[in-house]
């Protein structure tokens, strides 16, 4: 059976306690303040009543507490009024908050939020602000307030980040470690300029000794030209990913025509098109690859990926089996992480789990799947992750990955109309899945509650199942059983779709 919910801890319940209260009394205020000169729409400042709460919240509950709180309130846009999250900026950004999510406002908040954040965040280290869209009307509101965040280490300023925003940064920033400037079109080499090495810098030092992470890529990347990035790999020697930009091996090359011999830190690689020519000269200029991507790789480009000595996590699109093969057989066994999006030829599943016995995660999109045998006695034995989409699976692969997959703890398969009660039964009786926490099986109208009770039979850790609205079960019977589970304690959550799908970038670490 799956576990029971732990009871909460004092301190959860006393965290939901204050979050409640923090809300009541800014609905109280909003609804029945007496202050007469507070507006109640966008006040730019808090009332009286508001004013004593922050400096008894301030006194009484520690900096990290505080920013636990806020971020909490921020992240439930959905269900939390603009003008609550707004009053809770204001309630609980004190002096000590480090790490700041503001999340979605709509847009006659921008300059208020911007305000209150530049007000009382100096000290902000790590601020997201994607859920601000600014346009012209806003922009130098945020400038302002990037000017007060001498601190920041870590800032997402996504789809609107222009030159002057970046020569802001160069300017008051002294400690910045990552840049996500996702989507943002009006950037150039002047900007970047600015921000490397900004000629009236006030700050101590500079951002070419600290800059290590800046994600370029994200909608809108295309229009960047490699100029950029090569600008940025010879001026930051600490450059360690350029995130989702798509053309980074040809800003390399770029960047090798002003210096040959040059050598940079990249540990990430996204790059497009790439020729065997191009692949040799990024093995010879970024040594310490450990992650690379490569959509639509040219030539015999996959068949030298074990020149990487540090490569462990690998994604690759739109690249023949045959051609990957040729690769495995040299460094699978180094591999941790590998994303296979619309391979061409079919892929044997226990050949790939052969080739790679030290796969942790595994992800397949668009790939003609089989099975050559029944077993192996080390394919997939140590694969956590395993995520097939838009595959379709035959039974006889399901059961096979079923059986081989003995740690695995997040399972995910897209297409599997040829499934069965009896071949999952079948599956579990030959092999518990003991340790698996999530199982979401997409297209999958043969499945019954006959399948749903023998995963709770047989999976005492599953916590989240889904996709219950392909599946072929009544939703009466889906919401017998979550009352079955509130009654006794059971931590598991059924879902009626699946999971949102996110964008595959490693983290490298800082």
């Amino acid at each position: 059976m799956p576990p029971h919910k732990e009871v909460n801890t004092l301190q959860a319940f006393a965290k939901d306690k204050v979050l409640y209260n923090v809300c009541a009394v800014i609905l109280d205020e909003i609804y029945f303040g007496q202050d007469e000169d507070w507006e109640i729409y966008g006040p730019p400042a808090l009332s009286v009543r508001l004013g004593l709460v922050r400096d008894v919240l301030s006194s009484s509950l520690s900096p990290g507490i505080l920013e636990d709180l806020l971020n909490t309130i921020l992240s439930r846009d959905e269900a939390v009024e603009a003008t609550v999250r707004y009053l809770a900026i204001q309630l609980l950004l004190v002096e000590g908050v480090r790490n700041l999510t503001i999340g979605n406002f709509p847009e006659s908040y921008f300059a208020l939020v911007l305000e209150a954040t530049a007000k009382s965040g100096a000290g902000i280290q790590q601020l997201d602000l994607r859920g601000l869209w600014v346009r012209d009307e806003h922009k130098y509101a945020l400038i302002r307030t990037l000017r007060k965040l001498c601190c920041i280490r870590r800032l997402t300023l996504r789809y609107c980040c222009d030159d002057e925003m970046l020569a802001t940064l160069g300017k008051y920033c002294e400690n910045l470690q990552k840049l996500d400037v996702c989507g943002s079109r009006a950037i150039t080499e002047a900007g970047l300029k600015n921000l490397c090495d900004n000629p009236s810098r006030v700050a101590w030092g500079y951002l070419t000794e600290t800059l290590q992470i800046v994600d370029l890529g994200g909608p809108g990347a295309q229009e960047l030209p490699p100029q950029l990035p090569s600008y940025l790999l010879l001026n930051l020697p600490h450059l360690v990913s350029l995130g989702s930009y798509e053309r980074t091996g040809a800003a390399v090359e770029l960047a090798l025509q002003t210096k040959p011999n040059k050598q940079f830190a990249l540990r990430y690689m996204h790059d497009v098109f790439t020729s065997a020519s191009r692949y040799h000269a990024i093995i010879k200029a970024c040594p310490k690859i450990q992650a690379i991507y490569l959509d639509s790789p040219k030539d015999s480009a996959v068949h030298y990926l074990d020149m990487f000595q540090d490569l462990k996590e690998v994604k690759l699109h739109k690249v023949r089996w045959s051609d990957l093969e040729i690769a495995l057989n040299k460094m699978g066994s180094r591999l941790r992480s590998l994303f296979l999006l619309t391979m061409f030829g079919q892929v044997d599943l226990l050949d790939l789990g052969r080739l790679c016995p030290n796969l942790l995660r595994l992800e397949i999109h668009q790939a003609s799947l089989v099975c050559s045998e029944v077993e192996h006695p080390t394919a997939f034995s140590k694969v956590r992750e395993l995520l097939i989409y838009t595959s379709q699976l035959s039974t006889f692969c399901v059961k096979v990955l079923l059986n081989q997959c003995i740690a695995l703890e997040h399972l995910c398969l897209g297409e599997c109309g040829q499934l069965s009660d009896e071949a999952i039964i079948a599956s579990l009786m030959d092999h518990s899945l003991q340790y698996v926490r999530e199982i979401w099986f997409g297209i999958a109208e043969n499945l019954t509650m006959h399948t749903i009770e023998a995963l709770l039979e047989h999976c005492p850790r599953l916590i989240s199942l889904g996709n219950l609205a392909a599946w072929r079960v009544h939703p009466d019977d889906i919401d017998l059983l979550r009352v079955q589970f509130l009654l006794t304690n059971t931590d598991l959550t059924l879902h009626e779709f699946g999971p949102q799908e996110d964008e595959w970038i490693p983290m490298v670490d800082v």
